[in-house]
């Protein structure tokens, strides 16, 4: 049985901390990659986003990261305080999960469906075997 006290929350903010901040210098990487290389001028903005969240490349490479950030999340979550075992890793991939499910409500449009099933199912499981790492380590 999980009890309130075997959770650190010191280590669930830097779980979700850095989560956050690998998600929007990789996400910015990628979008100055796509303008560099998509022949989309500056100062042409209007045709930059449409063009951005139709590319089929971009969606792969941002659901790359998300994966990867959750999996990284979970050995952060982990290696802060790993007794006991998993239990942090999988409260960050919950809450991770809470938050997608939030945007697929809030914005049903933003993602295609493969694209946000693939994040919603993958999430958890890439956290806590980011946990788990840690714990074999």
């Amino acid at each position: 049985m999980l009890e309130i006290s075997s959770l650190s929350i010191k280590s669930i903010l830097a779980g979700i901390g850095l989560n956050l901040l690998a998600s929007i210098i990789l996400s910015a990487i990628v979008a100055y990659k796509f303008a560099a290389t998509s022949g989309i001028l500056m100062k042409n903005k209007s045709e930059f986003q449409p063009a951005f969240q139709s590319s089929f490349n971009v969606r792969l490479a941002l659901l790359a990261i998300c994966l990867v950030t959750s999996f990284f999340m979970g050995i952060v979550a982990e290696w802060l305080a790993p007794t006991p075992p998993l239990v942090n890793a999988t409260v960050c991939g919950g809450l991770l999960l809470f938050y997608h499910l939030a945007m697929v409500y809030l914005k049903p449009d933003a993602a295609p469906a493969w694209s946000r099933a693939i994040i919603i199912l993958g999430v958890v499981p890439l956290s806590t075997l980011g946990g788990w790492v840690v714990g074999i380590i």
